[in-house]
């Protein structure tokens, strides 16, 4: 399942608790914990911090 966050889309999976997360043009911005981890990383990419 797909989901989006304005400039952001994570990606969900049943059988993983990791999300993958991606801007919506398909760059990599990196894999969240779990899904509660997902804006952590969102704010660390925007802030500049290569996780």
């Amino acid at each position: 399942m797909l989901e989006r966050w304005g400039t952001y889309v994570a990606v969900f999976d049943a059988d993983r608790d990791q999300v993958p997360v991606f801007t919506v043009s398909g760059r990599w911005i990196g894999e969240a914990a779990s899904p509660d981890a997902i804006s952590d990383l969102i704010d660390a990419y925007e802030e500049g911090d290569p996780r």
